[in-house]
């Protein structure tokens, strides 16, 4: 009688990050993971959203601009329709994002501002979020944080 095992070939690439997810998690505080996991909306389609919305409003302010500038024909600018449609694509933007602010604020999490910042730069010190400073004049560092590719694939692995 044979007894009957099965071997599996793990490749090394597989084993190395197995390894460093495990490392990941026996490091990783639970206010670490609740971060980490609500900045899993924050990748790059919401990016090119907040692009979006900085193309919009430059747009308006150009409208605005020529709107100035231009004669009023019949009471109504030529850019009306224009400036409408505009406002419109700014506030469709601007509602499907706040629900999502809040995620990025320290009084979700019950934390502090210091401690917020603190845990975020420890998640960004292994790679699992990145700062986006893309087009962002109005704010510092480790404010507009996003989840790495590496950072999705930690978050899918716990789930």
């Amino acid at each position: 009688m044979f007894c009957e095992f099965k071997i599996w070939i793990i490749p090394y690439e597989q084993i190395e990050l197995v390894e460093l997810y495990l490392d990941l998690i026996s490091t990783i505080s639970e206010e670490e993971i609740s971060i980490l996991y609500y900045h899993r909306f924050f990748d790059d389609k919401f990016e090119n959203i907040i692009d979006e919305l900085y193309r919009l409003k430059d747009k308006l302010n150009s409208i605005k601009e020529n709107q100035k500038r231009g004669t009023i024909i019949f009471e109504r600018s030529k850019y009306a329709d224009e400036e409408i449609e505009t406002i419109e694509g700014i506030e469709k933007i601007e509602n499907w994002l706040e629900p999502l602010r809040k995620f990025r604020t320290a009084k979700y999490y019950n934390l502090d501002d210091n401690k917020f910042t603190f845990l975020k730069q420890r998640l960004f010190s292994k790679g699992l979020l990145v700062d986006n400073l893309r087009n962002r004049i109005d704010s510092g560092a480790f404010q507009n944080m996003g989840i790495t590719e590496f950072g999705i694939e930690f978050i899918k692995g716990n789930e």
